[in-house]
C-alpha cells in the first residue's frame, strides 16, 4: 500500500490493533466502492471542493501517541477495531456507496444477516431493489445544508455547543477521522452487554439523552463518544464487504445504533441506522432525544 514502509518501533505497543492489516483493508475497500476520487494517492473531495489525503503511517501513530493511555486502556477493554473514515465527503455520497454496496451483495448473493458466532449458518436476506435504502429527508444534503451539528456536548437546540462539518473542516485533521470501536455488529441488548477490563457494555433502551449524559460523566466510559452517521455508514460498508453481514439487524440478533455524535436541532432528534426485515431495506432515519427503545442502542468509540 501507497504509504507503509517497514514496521515502525512505535507501532509495536499497538500491536493488538493489527494496525497495518485494518487500515491496508479498508483503504482497498474505499478504493473498491469508489470513496476515494483518486485511487492512486489516496485523495478525497471534502464539501468545501479541497482535496485531503489519507493520513499516513507516522500521522496516525502521532495521533495514537496523543491518546497512548486511552487507547491502551480502551483497546483491553475490546476497542480493537479501526473505523477510517472519510468525514470531509459529502453525506450523500457515502449513503450512495453504502446502497451500492448492499445492491453489489445482493446481487451477488451475499447479502447476509449478521450472525452471533462465526459458525452460525448463513442467512440471506431479501433486498427490495426498488428502495434498499429508506433516508428521512433531513439526511438529503444534510451536512451541506447545515442540518447536522456534530459532538454536541448536549442535546439543546440553542446551546448543544456542537460544530458543523464546515466549522470542522477549518482543521485539516477532521477530514479523516479515526475511531477505534468495538467490533459489535449486534449491539447487546438489556442484561446482555458483557463486562471486560471493569467496562460494562453500553446496552439498550436508553434515551440519547441519558446516553450522552453517561459517556459525560461515569468513569468506565471517559474518553468515550457516540459516532456520527459518516462513522457509522463505512463501518457497516466495512463489514459487509469483510463479512457479506449487515449490522444493525434488530429483528435478528443485533439492535438499531444511535449516531449519538450527530445532532439535528431542527426537530431535536438524533440519526440511527438499523436493517429492516419487515421493508428489506436499511434504514437511516431518527428519533427523538427524549425516546428511548428496547431495540435501539448506542454505538460508541474513541476518537483519535
Amino acid at each position: 500500500m501507497f504509504f507503509w514502509s517497514k514496521k515502525p518501533k512505535k507501532l509495536e505497543q499497538f500491536d493488538a490493533l493489527k494496525l497495518k492489516e485494518q487500515i491496508e483493508k479498508q483503504v482497498e475497500i474505499l478504493q473498491r466502492i469508489g470513496i476515494l476520487e483518486n485511487p492512486l494517492n489516496g485523495k478525497i473531495l471534502g464539501i468545501d471542493n479541497k482535496e485531503y489525503n489519507i493520513p499516513t503511517l507516522p500521522e496516525i501513530l502521532q495521533r495514537l501517541e496523543n491518546k497512548k493511555e486511552l487507547v491502551k486502556k480502551k483497546i483491553e477493554q475490546g476497542f480493537t477495531k479501526v473505523i477510517l473514515v472519510p468525514f470531509a465527503c459529502p453525506l450523500e455520497k457515502i449513503i450512495r456507496k453504502y446502497e451500492e454496496t448492499i445492491i453489489a451483495h445482493n446481487s451477488n448473493s451475499q447479502l447476509l444477516a449478521t450472525k452471533e458466532k462465526e459458525s452460525d449458518m448463513d442467512e440471506r436476506l431479501e433486498l427490495d431493489l426498488s428502495h434498499p435504502v429508506n433516508i428521512w429527508s433531513e439526511y438529503k444534503d444534510g451536512d451541506i445544508k447545515n442540518n447536522f451539528v456534530y459532538f454536541p456536548e448536549t442535546y439543546d437546540e440553542i446551546n448543544h455547543k456542537g460544530k458543523t462539518k464546515l466549522e470542522l473542516l477549518s482543521n485539516p485533521k477532521n477530514a479523516w477521522q479515526i475511531f477505534l470501536i468495538e467490533n459489535l455488529p449486534n449491539l447487546p441488548s438489556v442484561g446482555k452487554g458483557k463486562t471486560i477490563g471493569h467496562r460494562k457494555q453500553i446496552e439498550t433502551e436508553k434515551t440519547p439523552v441519558e446516553y450522552l449524559k453517561m459517556l459525560h460523566t461515569n468513569k468506565a466510559y471517559q474518553g468515550e463518544e457516540g459516532l456520527n452517521p459518516e462513522a457509522e455508514l463505512i463501518y457497516a460498508i466495512t463489514y459487509l464487504e469483510e463479512t457479506n453481514q449487515i449490522i444493525n439487524d434488530w429483528q435478528g440478533k443485533g439492535n438499531i445504533s444511535y449516531e449519538l455524535g450527530a445532532f439535528l436541532p431542527s426537530s431535536n432528534s438524533i440519526p440511527w441506522l438499523s436493517w429492516d426485515r419487515d421493508f428489506k431495506r436499511a434504514d437511516l432515519w431518527k428519533l427523538a432525544t427524549w425516546s428511548s427503545d428496547p431495540h435501539t442502542g448506542a454505538r460508541v468509540g474513541i476518537r483519535i
